[in-house]
């Protein structure tokens, strides 16, 4: 069992142990333990160790980017899903406001859903007109969103404690909130 330490040499050069780095990671991530891993590639515990934390330090440099381009992503989605959440609620509050007052949808609404016709409230027979939007769930996604894109950005931490969920702003004063 080689089991020998080399003082001086920086690991990411060393090409012996970067070739024991592609051995062990697979049978690592087969969930072989420490002491296995060790018995198959014929070292020590000590030093399959020593390769999982460098096998650690690799994973995280190796996702970074890809973590701020995710997170960048995610934050535009959901950014995207607020202002399309927030144009449902105030087309749902136009639509109301001309079925109570008996006003036409203000202009660039009515055009955004397909010109004149669609600025018209249409009534029955009777006189009676109805709409039944979503303007609460509307206004529900937008909030959501926005609570969303605080927790990818790490400004809100969630922690379960036991059937209550505590929300905390992270280097926000409490008074501030």
């Amino acid at each position: 069992m080689a089991n020998y330490r080399r003082v001086g040499k920086p690991w990411r050069t060393d090409p012996e142990v970067l070739e024991r780095l592609r051995q062990v990671e697979p049978l690592h991530l087969r969930r072989l333990s420490g002491r296995q891993i060790a018995a198959r590639l014929g070292v020590s515990e000590a030093t399959i160790r020593e390769d999982l934390k460098r096998l650690a330090q690799l994973w995280r440099e190796r996702i970074q980017g890809e973590q701020a381009q995710l997170r960048a992503q995610i934050v535009a989605e959901l950014d995207d899903t607020r202002e399309r959440a927030l144009a449902a609620a105030e087309w749902d509050e136009a639509c109301e406001r001309a079925v109570l007052f008996d006003t036409a949808l203000p202009a660039d609404l009515a055009d955004a859903v397909g010109g004149r016709r669609a600025g018209r409230v249409w009534r029955d027979h009777k006189g009676a007109a109805q709409f039944r939007g979503q303007k609460a769930a509307a206004l529900n996604v937008a909030r959501q969103a926005t609570m969303d894109k605080a927790k990818v950005l790490g400004v809100i931490e969630s922690e379960p404690v036991g059937e209550i969920v505590i929300r905390r702003y992270v280097g926000v004063p409490v008074e501030d909130v």
